[in-house]
This record gives C-alpha cells, sequence and structure tokens, in this order.
C-alpha cells in the first residue's frame, strides 16, 4: 500500500483525486459531528435513566 501512495506522488496523476477524496471525507466530518454529539447525547442521557431506575428498583429488595 506505502509504494502504491509513494507511486501516486510520484506520477502526479492520482494527486487531484486523492486532494478531493481528503476534501470529501474533511466535509463529511464537519457535517456530521454535530448529530453525532448529539446522538451520544441521547444515548448517554438514556443509559443514566435507566441506571437510576434499576439502582431504585434494586433498593426495594429487601
Amino acid at each position: 500500500m506505502l509504494r502504491r501512495i509513494a507511486e501516486v506522488f510520484k506520477d502526479k496523476s492520482g494527486v487531484s483525486e486523492m486532494m478531493g477524496s481528503a476534501f470529501l471525507l474533511i466535509f463529511v466530518v464537519l457535517v456530521m459531528a454535530t448529530p453525532l454529539k448529539n446522538l451520544g447525547t441521547t444515548i448517554s442521557s438514556g443509559y443514566n435513566n435507566l441506571n437510576v431506575k434499576i439502582q431504585q428498583q434494586l433498593n426495594q429488595i429487601p
């Protein structure tokens, strides 16, 4: 794989495709960052609520 990357830089024929792919990847990461953060917050709060309810149920057991 490193050989292929080295060949691309030597030939200069695939550099624009690599640059385009890199920019596309950066764009996708930046666009998806906020929704993924919100999803993580939602899952975390759901997990915490479930943990509290389970603790309450376990505390009621004599």
